[in-house]
Order: structure tokens, then sequence, then C-alpha cells
């Protein structure tokens, strides 16, 4: 690879570029953490907890353990998560500060990360343009505030991964501490959770294909037969863990549905890269936001390397392999979007936001590359006018981004706003329990998305009492033989009983409610509304009680 001297970045990191780097990272936790408690806890980011908080704490036994360790909390879901959090909620509890703020933090790691390859690759300044275009990125900053997938751990090993196998292209040989480093990362990310095999898939595709030549030299330099050994390994470990822990999860893609998918998943794509996918899944009104920022940057990608191949066509003798590098990066980029995209389109258990933000921050360092390789196109003058036009489309970029923040911040006062399962008075509902559940010798939870919450954020002796069976009230039927069976054994005339469901407009599955109200009127213990619940609590939950 041909690049010029000027062109490479420095070793040693200056203070300005370390100050602005600080500053862009203080610039994401404000915005990552506004509101901390704004949306509520949910589901997906407590999935970890109970195996962090223990088994004796929790009254929760791991999916899967090993001499009282857990090592899965759900079939495809490792417990790294756990393992990080069990010293920080023993000595500070748990709560939405505890929870949230570690993970806003860690993802301060995944900028500093990327901010380092861009860097490597293109320049410092390039490099602080991008991650700022990742911090206004509301994909990045919200669902990284409530690790919706969770994605966080996820985000922090790619960005190690692809920092680590930068450096080891770098290096004449093919061991080094970047290849163990690349490997390492890679493992830690399948572990956190298994569709992590997307983006190795898709970097070991794009990479053979970008660098194959680059690899090919490093394999002459190690020990014969090594090489072939080192491959045969690293492809039985892969093979294996797919074949052991991936595939018996994974249905078989349905072809004739390719097609639909595709398009579906890139409507998704764009609302997660906007922000409004969080803002349809959080608010029960969402406000309007532009989609047009979402296919930008895929979009701007296939537009600077096209005007780079015609301004190459249209003067040949420019010497267009100084800045082969950048642009092979681009491309390599490039096709590890294609990739991992094409692998969600044909995975049939993908369907969220959270799926589509393996692409982030690729799809960014793919168009920033081509961005640089295209203003270096030009001589000096015609450099800066590119760099300029560049500029301003960022700025406005970034300006509609930062608008779909603030669509999203100006919502968080008002816990109104929010669907019932993503409401910020779940604590105050915690809250309640742990005053009143005293009284009450059994709690059930009827509807989705309560149980969860409750397990980790109320007091032991409440947690004892507590059981999520919404899915027995989802799935009773009047007609079904054993509907009065499964009446007299959740409506105990025995027992002074607290049943919690969401009220109608909050409801996750309406056909929960109806079927416990019409067990309820079955019953011979009927539970009636609890009058003593405070109104703003009263407007996302319904609280039912049944006297003994």
């Amino acid at each position: 690879m041909i690049f010029s001297r000027s062109m490479r970045a420095s070793k040693s990191w200056g203070r300005g570029e370390r100050l602005a780097l600080f500053g862009l990272m203080l610039a994401f936790v404000g915005f990552a953490s506004y509101r901390i408690h704004s949306p509520g806890l949910y589901m997906d980011e407590l999935l970890f907890v109970p195996a962090a908080m223990g088994r004796h704490a929790a009254l929760q036994v791991p999916y899967r353990s090993w001499l009282g360790i857990p090592l899965m909390i759900f079939p495809y879901i490792g417990a790294l998560k756990a393992w990080i959090y069990a010293p920080i909620f023993r000595p500070f509890g748990v709560s939405a500060l505890t929870i949230r703020l570690p993970v806003i933090l860690r993802s301060c790691g995944t900028l500093a990360l990327g901010y380092a390859v861009v860097r490597k690759i293109l320049s410092p300044a390039w490099a602080i343009a991008f991650t700022a275009a990742c911090v206004v990125h509301p994909g990045f900053v919200l669902q990284t505030k409530v690790d919706w997938g969770p994605v966080v751990l996820m985000l922090f090993f790619k960005a190690l991964c692809l920092y680590f196998l930068v450096k080891w292209l770098e290096t004449p040989r093919l061991l080094s501490w970047p290849f163990i480093g690349a490997i390492v990362a890679c493992s830690l990310g399948f572990f956190d959770k298994f569709n992590f095999v997307w983006f190795i898939v898709a970097m070991v595709v794009a990479t053979a294909a970008i660098y194959g030549g680059e690899i090919c030299a490093k394999a002459k330099t190690a020990p014969k037969g090594l090489s072939a050994v080192m491959v045969m390994a690293i492809a039985a470990a892969g093979a294996a863990a797919v074949l052991w822990f991936v595939l018996p999860l994974v249905a078989l893609p349905q072809i004739h549905l390719i097609s639909g998918r595709f398009f579906h998943f890139w409507s998704i794509y764009e609302a997660s890269s906007t922000g409004a996918a969080t803002a349809f899944h959080w608010f029960k009104r969402p406000p309007p936001i532009p989609l047009w920022p979402g296919w930008l940057a895929s979009a701007a990608t296939a537009g600077f390397l096209l005007l780079t191949l015609a301004l190459y066509c249209c003067q040949r003798q420019a010497r267009f392999q100084i800045h082969s590098r950048a642009l092979r990066f681009s491309v390599w980029c490039l096709i590890m979007f294609i990739v991992i995209f094409m692998e969600i389109v044909m995975t049939p258990q993908a369907g969220g936001p959270h799926h589509t933000l393996m692409l982030f921050p690729i799809d960014l360092l793919a168009c920033f590359a081509a961005a640089f390789v295209f203003a270096n196109m030009f001589p000096l003058w015609g450099r800066r006018a590119a760099v300029a036009c560049c500029g301003i489309a960022f700025l406005i970029w970034a300006g509609f981004q930062i608008q779909g923040l603030q669509s999203h911040f100006c919502r968080f006062s008002d816990a109104n706003f929010f669907r019932g399962r993503w409401s910020p008075r779940v604590e105050q509902l915690a809250d309640y329990l742990n005053t009143n559940g005293k009284q009450f010798d059994a709690i059930y939870c009827v509807d989705w998305g309560i149980g969860q919450q409750m397990r980790v954020l109320c007091r032991r002796d409440i947690r004892k009492k507590l059981r999520d069976i919404w899915p027995i009230f989802k799935a009773w039927s009047a007609e079904k033989p054993d509907a009065e069976t499964m009446v007299k054994a959740w409506f105990p005339p025995q027992k002074k009983t607290l049943y919690l469901t969401f009220t109608d407009e909050n409801s996750v599955f309406p056909e929960t409610k109806r079927n416990f109200s019409q067990m309820n009127a079955l019953a011979d213990n009927p539970a009636q509304p609890v009058t003593t619940v405070p109104p703003a609590l009263g407007a996302v939950y319904e609280l039912l009680s049944a006297a003994e």
C-alpha cells in the first residue's frame, strides 16, 4: 500500500485532539445520561441483573451455571455483563443510575476505539469529525442508554476487534498481539450474545476479499505448517461454536420472504439511525422525525466512491494510489455492512432496531473513508473546497440528528408521554410494593413488562411473594377444560393476593387483561381495585387486591 508521509497521522496524540476527544465524550455522557430515569427500566436491560445480584439475593436461578457461577442468562446471551455488574450492585444496589451509568461510560470506550481506528486510517481531524457523528447518532445514544438488546458490549467488542485488526494488518508478522487481541475480542463478543457471529462472518469475508494479499504475505513469515494449523484451528472453533450454540436456536430462512424482509429491515435501519425507532417504541404519540439522515451515510458512501472512480477515469495521470489505504478501508467496511445486513435479513428471529444497530458504526466508517478519498483526489485548492462541502453536509446531517435527540429529550420530563412498558413510574411501583407489599400473601403480575422489573427493584421479602404469570392469563380460555381449575388456582380464597397489570391504554397484551377480567368474574374471591394507589401511578398501572 502506498500512502504519503504527509497524510499519515503522528503516533503521539496532541493535546488538542485529546481535549477534543474528551469533550466529545463528555457531550455523549451528557446526552445519554439526560434524565437517566427516563425511559423506565425495561425488560431487556434487566435480564442480567438477577445473575449479577446472586442466586440467593435474586431468588432466581440463571439459565445455565457451573458451581454456582452464572454462565448463561438466556439461551443466546452469556453472563459476561452480570460478572461486570456484580461488584457494582453489592455496594451501590440496583437502580436506574447503577444500571445505566456504567454502560454509558463503557460506550465512551467504544468512542475512543472508533476514534483510534479512524485516526490511524485517515487523520486526527477526520477522526474528530467521525467521533462527533457518533456522539449525535440517536441510535447509538438512545439505545446504549437503555442497553436495548443488549447492545453495549457488542458495540465495544466490535470496535475493539476493528482496532486490533487494523493494527494487525500493519504488522509484518502473522502471530502478534493485535491478532490475539482480535480473537479475544471476537470470543468475548460472541459469549456476550450469539448474534455477534453476524459481525465475525462479515469481518472474515471482507478481510479475505480486501486484504487477502497481506494475509498471504504474513502467512509466509510464519513457521512452516503453522499457518495451516492456525487456520484449521480457528475454522474448527468457529464451526463448533456455530453448530453447537447458534444453529439450534436459529430457524431456517424463508427464501420467498427475503425481498420483503430486505425492505422491512432497511426501513428499520433508517428509523434506528435517526431515533424514529426508539420514539415509536417509547412514546404513545411519537414525534415526527425525518428518515433521510438514516440512509444518507450509505448513499454518500456510494456517491463518493462513484465520484472518485469517475475522477480517476477522467484523470489517469493523477496519483490515485496514494490514497488506496483509505479506499480499501472504505470498501472493506462497505462489504461488512452489506454482509451483516443480509445476515440480519436472513435470520427469521431478527426483527428490531437493536438488531440493525449491529451496522453501526460500520456505515459511518465507510462513509468517512470514502469522503476522505474523494476530497484528497483534488489539488490543494480543490481539496479545501471538497472538505468544506463535506463539512457543510456533515453539519446539516448532524443538525437533524440533534433535532431527533431533542425530540426525545423534550418528552423525558413528562412520564405521561411513555408507553406503559417504558414508563419511568416503574420505580414508583416498586417503592409502593416495598411499602405496602408486606400485607399481601402473594403478588401476581398479569401483563408482560412488570414482573422482571419488580424482581430486581423490590426488597427480597417482596420478591418472595412475586409471580410473573402473564403467560397463564394470556393462554386462558373459558372454553378449555381446565378453565375452572385455573381460576381456583390463581384466585385462591385463602390468600390475600395483589394483582398488577397495566391500564387499558398501556396494556402490552390486551388479551391477558380481558382473560383476567373473565377469570376474576368467575372467582369465588374476586379482586377489587386498590383505592390507595397514587394518581400518577394509577395512570399507568392497575392494582387489584383479593382479600382472604
